[in-house]
């Protein structure tokens, strides 16, 4: 793996593993808003749109969080640290999607798409498997 110029935010770290991830905050709020809703996804990204601007935007007033910033496939893009990226097929709570698109941001994200498993369920259905693979 050829390693290029960009320096990691957080020295500490020589790898990461994460599952079931989000890549942008602004694409998987939406998708949330309308699974909380037992609504179909584009009603997340249309008609529920609104609402969660205007909560993206009251946490940011009230609390000083911007939500819009959580964006991990900008930190993968920053970033050398090799990064494992573990999605479940069944996972309707954060959809692989997401896990995709980071795979896809910069060559030390590999993806491992577990048959099956839903949302951080990637170590329940081979254990053994995934402990070897982590």
């Amino acid at each position: 793996m050829r390693r290029n110029s960009r320096k990691p935010e957080e020295p500490r770290f020589c790898a990461v593993v994460v599952e079931s991830s989000f890549a942008r905050f602004e694409e998987v709020a939406p998708e949330r808003a309308a699974r909380y809703t037992r609504m179909p996804f584009w009603f997340g990204k249309t008609i529920e749109r609104p609402v969660v601007d205007i909560a993206v935007a009251y946490t940011r007033w009230k609390y000083g969080l911007d939500f819009r910033q959580a964006n991990p496939a900008d930190a993968i893009a920053r970033s050398n640290v090799p990064v494992l990226l573990i999605a479940g097929t069944r996972d309707i709570d954060i959809l692989p999607h997401h896990s995709e698109e980071l795979a896809r941001v910069d060559s030390h994200a590999q993806l491992w798409m577990v048959d099956g498993a839903a949302h951080g369920g990637a170590w329940g259905g081979n254990p053994k498997l995934f402990e070897m693979t982590v």
